[in-house]
């Protein structure tokens, strides 16, 4: 308020004065006033004043036309604008996450969700909002799929606590990317930018088809954690291979070898078996099971040999037509075959005809990491810690070990996961895979998700959280009640 003196305590506010005629100000110590209504102010005798402090912090004041032919109606609000003045970069801001927030007539904030968004709980007009379909930003998903999704163009908007990556100077063709969840959104007449929100388009769902479609129906499923596939593992430490095996098939090779067949041969110089995709039509009964999706396609359960389970992994028609696929399928197969680790499950063949492409791994029954870590019972310290050790040493085998280096790209191609390298055009590194490996190691500490927005707004973001906690110097609340790891 202007009135905080810390050298001159005679200068400092004393009290709030609310006068006969409206105006309010604050006494100071010495007699002087730090007026807070500012300009002029409609008669006490001819309407009743109030002053509220709302829910939110704002301070402001109201009259009522004595007649009773009106409404409240503002005099004065500190901030004038909760909207683009309630500072911070953290929470939500003045409305939940992912909403947008506006100044209303009696300055209070109204919150909207963006087209295509909708209210996490239909009781709370000021909380989050969520999205109304899948969000898929890469190939494998419905995302690439223009026809399915189109733009709402919103104008005087921002996010300014959610940017991806900010460029100055750049046209619509290269806008900046926000990153979920959204915070501290705004629109006023002051803000010169605007925004691109993403959108499903009603009644626009892909067909069903029996082969493996390019764009499915929208299912509900749970998103794998630690590798961006699905594989499982038959014991704690083979949980480790689950997190590796399946994304070495998801991964760019840093340093390529080149595959010495003619492209579009559909061979590839290794000892694994080459499957016909009738085979493995077959073997999964025109691709019924789907047990996940990752970066770069999805992975259905099938049965070779009669008797043999496997898992294999459809290419994303993205991945094969945008980025030369041919030539990188054959550098991945290969590399894939060289290596050699305890806690890798195997790979057993491959499909490569035409546009279908496909890894077959062997399967494992045991369930998978992210059940291990978020089911009703927590599993213990040591498990946890053993399960971390073991994915560590494989990420050294892979950098170091192979006779080429392997950068898995990324556990999860999920926002956060993603190092920062990979969107500002520099060197890629092994570091890469430290910066994700660090947000899984927090996943199996807290054994809680990256993300979960049922944990309530100043929890949802395990990330922000974690930092909270290390600033208050309160990390035990990472392993909340879980005694064993307090103790260590």
């Amino acid at each position: 308020s202007g009135t905080y003196d810390s050298t001159k305590s005679s200068n400092s506010g004393y009290q709030v004065m609310f006068n006969e005629s409206g105006y309010m100000y604050i006494l100071r110590r010495n007699s002087q006033r730090f007026d807070l209504t500012k300009g002029r102010v409609v008669p006490a005798a001819d309407c009743y004043h109030r002053a509220t402090l709302n829910f939110d912090g704002v301070f402001a004041q109201y009259f009522y036309p004595k007649n009773g032919n009106g409404n409240w109606s503002v005099v004065w609000s500190e901030p004038e604008n909760i909207c683009v003045n309630i500072g911070g970069g953290l929470g939500s801001g003045a409305c939940g996450y992912n909403s947008i927030c506006t100044l209303d007539s009696d300055r209070r904030p109204r919150c909207a969700c963006p087209k295509g968004y909708s209210l996490l709980d239909e009781n709370d007009r000021y909380g989050s909002c969520k999205p109304d379909f899948e969000l898929s930003c890469w190939g494998g998903g419905q995302g690439y799929n223009k026809e399915l999704f189109d733009f709402h163009e919103v104008k005087n908007i921002d996010w300014p606590q959610s940017d991806y990556e900010r460029f100055k100077n750049y046209n619509e063709v290269h806008c900046c990317f926000k990153k979920l969840p959204l915070s501290n959104g705004m629109t006023d007449s002051r803000i010169t930018s605007k925004a691109f929100i993403k959108y499903k388009n009603k009644g626009d769902d892909p067909p069903s088809v029996p082969r493996p479609p390019d764009h499915e129906d929208k299912k509900k499923r749970k998103m794998m954690n630690a590798t961006g596939s699905v594989l499982l593992g038959s014991s704690v430490f083979v949980n480790f291979a689950m997190v590796c095996a399946v994304v070495l098939g998801f991964f760019f090779i840093y340093k390529k070898k080149w595959i010495r067949n003619s492209p579009g041969d559909g061979t590839v110089e290794t000892n694994l078996r080459c499957f016909s995709y009738k085979a493995l039509e077959e073997a999964t009964d025109n691709f019924k099971e789907e047990v996940g999706r990752g970066s770069f396609g999805i992975v259905y359960k099938g049965v070779i040999q009669t008797t043999r389970q496997v898992l294999l992994q459809l290419q994303s028609r993205n991945w094969i037509v945008f980025q030369d696929g041919e030539r990188e399928f054959k550098n991945e197969v290969f590399v894939i075959s060289q290596t050699h680790h305890k806690n890798l499950v195997r790979l057993l063949g491959f499909c490569d005809e035409g546009l279908n492409r496909l890894l077959v791994y062997e399967f494992l029954n045991n369930g998978t990491l992210a059940s291990f870590l978020f089911g009703n019972l927590k599993p213990s310290w040591n498990l946890r810690t053993n399960i971390a050790f073991q994915i560590a040493r494989g990420l050294l085998y892979l950098h170091e070990d192979c006779s080429s280096q392997i950068i898995l790209y990324s556990y999860k191609r999920t926002e956060g996961y993603v190092a920062p390298e990979w969107f500002r055009n520099s060197t890629i590194t092994a570091k890469v895979d430290v910066y994700s490996f660090g947000f899984l190691l927090l996943e199996i500490i807290s054994c809680r998700k990256s993300f979960d927005i049922e944990m309530g707004e100043e929890y949802a973001i395990l990330t922000d959280w974690a930092f909270d906690c290390y600033r208050n110097g309160k990390l035990d609340d990472l392993v909340e009640g879980d005694m064993e790891a307090i103790d260590k």
